[in-house]
């Protein structure tokens, strides 16, 4: 029998799929890439200014807290509450 590593390996690999994936994408992407950027130079610079300032270390902690506790709470409840606890941990509507 092929070890676990082996069979994910076999079951996990999209390689196929990327390959048509790009295959199918090349000729739009060719036609996009030719298309002119009408956005002025300036109003560029004035975005990445301001995106500079942007803390994602902080945006990430945060989710990354947050995604932790969820699980916590989902170990702790078992099974039975799992639905609920993944609905509010991914902001649905109950």
């Amino acid at each position: 029998m092929p070890s676990l590593k082996a069979q994910l390996t076999v079951k996990l690999d999209a390689s196929s799929l990327v390959q048509t994936f790009l295959t199918n994408v090349g000729g739009p992407a060719g036609t996009l890439q030719g298309i002119a950027d009408p956005t002025p130079a300036s109003a560029l610079t004035d975005v990445n200014a301001q995106l500079g300032a942007i803390d994602l270390g902080t945006v990430l902690a945060t989710q990354v807290f947050q995604a932790r506790h969820h699980l916590r709470e989902l170990l702790r409840l078992g099974r039975k509450e799992e639905d609920r606890v993944l609905r509010r941990a991914f902001f649905w509507i109950e």
